[in-house]
This record gives C-alpha cells, sequence and structure tokens, in this order.
C-alpha cells in the first residue's frame, strides 16, 4: 500500500516542480538573471537530449516521431542545457496535443547564416485568434473542465526568452483546428574561424602581444618539469628546468628568472630551504617564487 502512495507523491513533486521550475525561468529572464553557458555544439547533440526527455510521454501516446536532423555540420554557439530545454517543450506541446497514434517530426537544415530547426505535427492545430499570442506567459488553447495538458502555459514563452537569449527567432504556424502545428526555430550558425583568427589564437602571437619572461621552473619529476617548461614556453617565455636545489643555485648564477616555479618535495634539500637560498642571492631576492607540490593530504 505504502508503494502506491509514493508513487502518487512522486508524480505530484514532480509535477510541482516542473511549474515551480516554468515561473523561476520565468523570472529569471524578466530580471535578466538567465545565464547562458554558450559553447560549439552540434544541433544534433541537442535534439538527442530533448528527445530522450520527451521520448517517454510520445511512446505513451503511443505517437510515431521521426528526427531528420543531420549528425555533424549544423554547430551553434548555444547553451546545450536551454536549448535542449526549448527543443524538449516543443516536443512535449505536439505530444500533448497529437491525438494518440499521431505523428511528429523534427528536422533540421543550414539557412544561409541560420539553422532552421522545425518542430511539427499533425495533431488540433492552433486557431488563427490564439496564433500571435501563443508565446505570451500564460496562454494556452482550450481546454476541457478536465485540463488533462495541465501546465501554467509558460512552456512556449520560456522557449521564446531562451531563443531571443540565443539570437534568434521562434514562430508558430497552423492551418487552423485539425490541421496541425509547425513551431520554426532560427538560430545563427556558429562563427566559423577565419585564418585571422586563427593567428590571432597562434602562441607565437601571444608571446608578441605579452612581455617574454624569464622563468626558472625546479622540479624533480621530468614529466612535470618538461611539461610546463612546453606551455611556458609555447606562451612566448624563456625557460630553464632542473631538478633539484643545488642546480638551481648554480643556474642563477647565470640565468636570472623573473619568477620561479619551486616543487616542495625536492631531493638533497627541500623546496623550503631552497627558497630561502634564493632569497640570499641579491640579484634575485625579490624574484616570486610560486610553490609546487604533490603532497595533496591535508596534513
Amino acid at each position: 500500500m505504502l508503494e502506491r502512495e509514493r508513487a502518487v507523491i512522486e508524480r505530484q513533486v514532480s509535477h510541482l516542480k516542473r511549474l515551480v521550475d516554468d515561473l523561476l525561468d520565468v523570472s529569471r529572464t524578466a530580471r535578466d538573471w538567465l545565464r547562458l553557458e554558450r559553447e560549439p555544439v552540434e544541433l544534433s547533440a541537442i535534439v538527442g537530449d530533448a528527445v530522450e526527455a520527451a521520448g517517454p510521454l510520445i511512446e505513451e501516446r503511443n505517437q510515431r516521431l521521426t528526427v531528420s536532423v543531420p549528425r555533424t555540420g549544423l554547430v551553434i554557439e548555444a547553451d546545450r542545457g536551454r536549448l535542449a530545454q526549448v527543443v524538449t517543450n516543443l516536443l512535449n506541446n505536439a505530444a500533448k496535443y497529437t491525438p494518440p497514434g499521431g505523428h511528429v517530426t523534427v528536422s533540421a537544415h543550414a539557412d544561409g547564416d541560420h539553422i532552421a530547426l522545425e518542430v511539427a505535427d499533425d495533431g488540433t492545430g492552433i486557431v488563427s485568434d490564439l496564433l500571435p499570442h501563443v508565446f505570451d506567459a500564460f496562454t494556452q488553447g482550450p481546454q476541457g473542465l478536465d485540463r488533462k495538458q495541465g501546465g501554467l502555459g509558460l512552456g512556449l514563452a520560456i522557449a521564446r526568452q531562451l531563443i531571443v537569449a540565443h539570437g534568434g527567432t521562434i514562430e508558430a504556424r497552423s492551418a487552423g483546428p485539425g490541421q496541425g502545428t509547425v513551431m520554426l526555430v532560427q538560430v545563427p550558425c556558429a562563427r566559423v574561424p577565419s585564418p585571422h583568427d586563427a593567428a590571432s589564437r597562434d602562441p607565437a602571437d601571444f608571446s608578441r602581444r605579452r612581455a617574454a619572461r624569464r622563468v626558472l621552473v625546479v622540479d624533480d619529476n621530468p614529466d612535470a618539469a618538461e611539461s610546463l617548461a612546453e606551455a611556458l614556453v609555447a606562451e612566448g617565455h624563456e625557460v630553464r628546468h632542473v631538478g633539484d636545489g643545488p642546480s638551481a643555485l648554480q643556474l642563477v648564477e647565470t640565468f636570472l628568472p623573473d619568477i620561479a616555479f619551486v616543487d616542495i618535495g625536492l631531493p638533497t634539500m627541500d623546496g623550503y630551504e631552497l627558497a630561502g637560498l634564493l632569497r640570499r642571492v641579491p640579484s634575485i631576492e625579490h624574484t616570486p617564487l610560486v610553490a609546487m607540490t604533490g603532497y595533496a593530504r591535508e596534513d
């Protein structure tokens, strides 16, 4: 008996969570608190996330889902989670307003410097009077007293706000009741780096724009020392690396570093002792010293 009650509670809490999340999203966008973590992402990955989320409802209603989105070639600068939320909302709406056994399709293609995504269904459609307002908050189509579709009428409002935040547009099309609905989303393609952009990211360019420094690396782990040295050289700095304190003291007689990275657990003398001796070398007594260690335990 307790299992049945728990299942009821879980369903209702899940429903309430969705409603509260929708309200919070509307509030965030209204106050410009919405944060997007953008990165280049294939549209197919976003659609895949959305299909996974909306799949159970589509299966429950015994509907046929057709996805026609190229696996590669449609890259956008986007917050993957947020755009997946948009497509999920569109799929859920299509499923809710399409009779059992109906058909939902998702397709996408490049359209100039934009990518067009369509979510279409052969469901109840939208009356002409409602069509201009479907993206307004708390707007819903006619429902019976049983309110089988549920919700607050916020899904499409949130979808529009998220698409606009990505620099895109969203539009609803329907020929009328019983004629199905098409949701058309357009978002900018990710900008393809130009040769000039590639040059600006070249390490040699960084070295030209940033003053080179003389760097000393003292670490008895050859892999760690060489990796750090290579990274610093790639940034345009002049680097010397040695594996122990005596070698470092000998080196600074001819190589005066602007900064030194010193491992704590060195052989012969530890990093603390070496740091004290480096401080006694007049020419580098004020050189910044950076401690490095592999000792990760609290003690």
